[in-house]
């Protein structure tokens, strides 16, 4: 199992700018899922053993307005874009919102909510480009496809997205506690489930913050039914589990970790048991229609 190791990394310019600090974790072993899950649910939150081979570095919390705004300059409207297979491109909006403009924690030290998966692929890349390291993913624009096709470097040390994997062990940071650093989720997290600025409540033992709560961070693997045996260093499937999204289309989605049900009115106890350490949603990558999906930063520890 894991030693406990909270170690600070602060770099240079756009994140010391904006006092984004990382922090690393050391490689281990623990039990990824839910060890109550029982029937069809073990398909999909079940508990296996996973070790991780290398350590990496991760965000203390999610990646700002400020930060994101330091590199991508446009405030993005809540309205979702998609190019079809015939080239032709459609419009839709959801009256949950969603787009970064459509954001409710609007300071600079609120997480950045409402851009895609693909938009928050293209800031790592970026990112890392500004700060002299090699970027992780290459982007694939494919003639007639919806969606670009992304591959990861695994070996480069730009910045990226955790694996499902890698957020669950540095959420869980050793503990068998049912969220990121407290036996309550109210230690962790806004009662009211509001998102809000980074680093209010309580972190685990890592030193993260908001690991549980606030907002649904989106992850590198795509949403499939779960292996039960044990894997190492594992990054999900080559292709997730197709779901019909809001426009009738039959698409995969990609896993989102951390949890938030800002915008959905539920009683208390409902809202505590839906955002465990170990649980598991999803997104479709282009949606840009949520107004509480947002992510942190992760790279592979210097050797």
């Amino acid at each position: 199992m894991i030693a406990l190791m909270m170690t600070q990394v602060v770099l240079a310019s756009a994140l010391s700018d904006h006092n984004y600090t990382m922090v690393q974790i050391p490689p281990g072993s623990f039990i990824m899922g839910d060890p109550k899950a029982s029937g069809e649910d073990k398909r999909w939150q079940g508990t296996r053993e996973v070790q991780l081979t290398r350590g990496f570095e991760i965000g203390r919390t999610e990646v700002t307005r400020g930060l994101w705004f330091s590199i991508m300059a446009e405030e993005k409207a809540g309205v979702g874009f998609q190019k079809q297979a015939d080239g032709t491109v459609t419009m839709s909006l959801s009256l949950m919102g969603g787009g970064t403009s459509r954001a409710k924690c609007k300071e600079d030290d609120c997480p950045i909510v409402g851009a895609d998966w693909y938009d928050t692929v293209r800031f790592l890349n970026k990112l890392s480009v500004r700060e002299g390291l090699t970027p992780a993913y290459t982007i694939h624009e494919v003639p007639g496809a919806t969606d670009p096709i992304v591959e990861w470097n695994r070996s480069a040390n730009g910045y990226r997205l955790p694996t499902e994997a890698e957020f669950e062990y540095a959420a869980k940071a050793g503990s068998d506690q049912p969220y990121a650093g407290s036996a309550s989720l109210w230690d962790v997290a806004n009662e009211k489930n509001k998102v809000t600025r980074v680093a209010q409540y309580a972190p685990n033992a890592h030193g993260l913050h908001d690991m549980s709560g606030n907002i649904w961070e989106w992850t590198w693997d795509w949403h499939a039914p779960l292996p039960d045996q044990s894997t190492v260093d594992p990054a999900g499937p080559k292709r997730g589990r197709a779901h019909q999204n809001r426009t009738g289309q039959v698409k995969p989605m990609r896993v989102t970790r951390g949890g938030s049900l800002s915008p959905i009115p539920m009683p208390r106890g409902v809202r505590s048991r839906l955002i465990t350490v170990n649980k598991r949603m999803y997104e479709f990558p282009y949606c840009e229609w949520t107004l509480n999906t947002g992510f942190r930063l992760v790279r592979n520890a210097d050797d």
